[in-house]
Order: structure tokens, then C-alpha cells, then sequence
């Protein structure tokens, strides 16, 4: 089973967040520190979909993935 970390980062201000799949199989969700909590609630559930709907391991173009 994998992990889930959340991470806080300084990202550009149109960036609400993003997903990294590290070695061992855990799942690294960073979000900008620099939005609100609310902003960053809605980024944590929309990398969170990504996980639970296996987008890593898809070969969809992640311009797809990301309108799904």
C-alpha cells in the first residue's frame, strides 16, 4: 500500500498544486503555501483523484487526465 505525503512548497501563484510518484511507491502532493486553505483543500482533493483514479500507470496525454 502506498502513502500519501502533503508536502508545502513556494509554487507560482497559478499553481494550486501537484503530484509526484517517488520510488518507493509513495505519493508526494505538493501544494503552493502561498493560497488559502480553502484553495489548497481543493488542490489536495483534485491530486487526491489522481491517485484514486490511477493516473500515474495511464498512458492517457495528462492534458486528458486532467479534464477527467
Amino acid at each position: 500500500m502506498s502513502d500519501v505525503f502533503i508536502r508545502y512548497k513556494k509554487l507560482p501563484p497559478r499553481v494550486g498544486g501537484f503530484t509526484v510518484l517517488d520510488q518507493d511507491g509513495n505519493y508526494n502532493v505538493y501544494l503552493n503555501k502561498n493560497r488559502t486553505r480553502e484553495d489548497n483543500l481543493d488542490s489536495v482533493d483534485h491530486e487526491l483523484a489522481h491517485v484514486e483514479n490511477a493516473h500515474f500507470s495511464s498512458s492517457e496525454h495528462v492534458r486528458v487526465l486532467e479534464k477527467n
